[in-house]
């Protein structure tokens, strides 16, 4: 049976979260689909309908304002015409011309309602209507003429526009200014002789106007008519599709917030291992997960998980594996983006920060993969790249520079984890500790470069003696130790002794200079300790009773007897 770990309860864990967020929107209710579709169809036809309005009345409102603009300006026009007519006949002294010219004005304007000229003292003097010659007009209570004489600025312009209240008749005020022609006759300290008032009928403008408002509005309701029921249908046929649309997002980026919760929680590369593929399992549905991880240039590990099987497993990829081909572009450095296989059915998905390249993700289905959920493994793509180069930055940190092996410190917190699991789930654990025979005499005599030589080489041979699960670390000098989980007392002695046959039987070189070396290795099991201290204790015990009974052999703590216990040195 296999025993209960910490990596087997984190992997459950993140099995629960996400069967319980990753839900397809089928399971979402009618009600809370309808209501919401009909919130968003109902806002819609409003903003829809109040643009239209909007739209209309500012449309009217701008043709309104222009075309009495327009108006204005012609009546200044006629103002200016018929001033420059009458000056010329008030040079030529001839009351009676002006009379009629301005009788002749309003007789053959449709436009023109009325022409008259006030003197300075508000009394029309000549008028096309003849009976109101004689009449005064107060110009401060007439509504045309208070907003220029009540006015606080000193200078009054030279034409004005005044409408009616009803919008009916435009009223155009031109001063009649005193010139020296003019003085025979008035007195020359006055700046102006009088005012020419032209009143012009809007009439025709606002019958204008209100056409257009109604060709305006009845385009509007016909639109509204037609456009509302469309937009409805329309909308209604769309809305759902959008609707389930945003609640498949949300439930993803919820997802997707899980998942980089858990890959950011942890450094250790084999827990975001089984966490990586636990996340593209769940991500893309997929039958088949293989993850693969560089061992150096050109050497690599494999782990897979197979919907049959159900677990994450060590695999050994052969030549004619599928993975093969897509594993020796990824090596070759040639894979650098994601590829998804013609049929749909397979993706490749390398996960590369700047030049380090920490693995290689391969799932396989035996349909075609959803394009969101591949578009979701994109996204966890990323924050899978930040992960793994978390780890790398702590794997430096924890990494002694020179062996390529773990530091002391981290040995320290690693067998801590391993007794804790051994006590909690009884996953039994072996120690190797080793240390190089007569060590020293090296450094004396070929000097400590080679020396350094002679450690990165020790450093390598016990990497590759151990298993990939196995820890290996400098626990000072000359002196390393191995974690081996899952691993009793048999399996120790035959890993410490293919470690020191190893070492025996290489030459240890560089530049000219070559030494063959032995080691001497103590180890000791979980099974013989109480607290994690007496492992390490029994474990060093051991190692230098090897040494005191001639180095270069293995003895376990059941070996040595304690009354031939003794120091030794190189």
């Amino acid at each position: 049976m296999h025993p209960v770990t910490p990596t087997d309860t984190i992997t459950n864990s993140i099995k629960y979260r996400v069967n319980k967020i990753l839900m397809s929107p089928a399971e979402m209710t009618i009600d809370r689909l309808y209501s919401l579709k009909k919130r968003i169809l109902v806002s819609i036809l409003i903003v829809l309908i109040i643009s239209i309005l909007v739209t209309m009345f500012f449309i009217a409102a701008k043709l309104r304002s222009a075309l009495v603009e327009d108006s204005r300006d012609k009546t200044v026009e006629i103002a200016t015409t018929i001033n420059a007519n009458l000056h010329h006949l008030m040079i030529l002294r001839s009351p009676g011309a002006l009379q009629d010219t301005l009788q002749k004005v309003a007789d053959q304007s449709e436009s023109v309602k009325k022409a008259f000229i006030l003197n300075n003292d508000g009394r029309i003097v000549y008028s096309s209507t003849i009976t109101d010659i004689g009449k005064s007009i107060d110009r401060f209570k007439d509504a045309t003429c208070r907003d220029c004489h009540l006015s606080s600025e000193e200078t009054l312009a030279q034409s004005s526009v005044v409408l009616d209240a009803d919008h009916s008749t435009q009223r155009n005020i031109t001063l009649i200014y005193n010139e020296e022609s003019c003085y025979e006759c008035h007195d020359p300290s006055n700046l102006i002789t009088g005012k020419l008032v032209i009143d012009r009928s809007l009439e025709n403008v606002n019958e204008l106007i209100s056409s257009i408002e109604l060709i305006l509005f009845g385009s509007g309701l016909l639109c509204l008519v037609i456009l509302v029921p469309v937009a409805s249908r329309v909308l209604s046929r769309g809305i759902d599709k959008y609707i389930i649309e945003i609640f498949t997002r949300n439930e993803e980026l919820r997802l997707l917030y899980v998942m980089v919760g858990r890959l950011s929680k942890t450094l250790d590369i084999d827990v975001l291992r089984e966490i990586v593929v636990e996340v593209f399992r769940e991500v893309l549905n997929a039958d088949d997960v293989e993850l693969v991880l560089p061992r150096g240039e050109h050497d690599y590990s494999a782990s897979a998980w197979s919907h049959s099987e159900g677990d994450i497993a060590r695999k050994k990829i052969t030549e004619d594996d599928p993975l093969t081909p897509v594993l020796q572009l990824w090596l070759d450095g040639l894979l650098l983006e994601t590829e998804v296989s013609d049929d749909g059915r397979m993706i490749s998905m390398p996960i590369v920060k700047g030049s380090h390249r920490f693995a290689l993700i391969v799932a396989r289905n035996e349909s075609r993969f959803d394009r969101t959920r591949l578009k979701l493994s994109e996204i966890i793509r990323s924050h899978i790249e930040v992960a793994f180069e978390n780890a790398r930055l702590y794997y430096i940190a924890i990494t002694d520079e020179l062996t390529n092996t773990f530091t002391k410190r981290h040995f320290r917190y690693c067998i801590d984890l391993q007794f804790e699991a051994f006590t909690k789930y009884g996953t039994k654990f072996s120690l190797l500790m080793m240390d190089l025979d007569h060590f020293k005499q090296v450094n004396d005599i070929h000097g400590h470069v080679f020396g350094d030589t002679v450690l990165q080489e020790l450093g390598e041979i016990i990497r590759l003696a151990v298993r990939e699960q196995d820890l290996v670390f400098r626990y000072g000098g000359e002196e390393f130790a191995v974690i081996l989980p899952e691993t009793g007392s048999k399996g120790a002695l035959l890993v410490a002794e293919r470690i020191r046959e190893t070492v025996e039987q290489t030459d240890f070189t560089s530049d000219d200079k070559s030494v063959r070396m032995t080691i001497s290795i103590g180890f000791s099991t979980c099974r013989e300790a109480e607290v994690v201290r007496d492992v390490v204790v029994a474990a060093d015990k051991a190692l230098y009773a090897a040494k005191n009974q001639g180095r270069n052999r293995v003895l376990s703590i059941k070996d040595i007897s304690f009354e031939a216990e003794g120091d030794s040195s190189d």
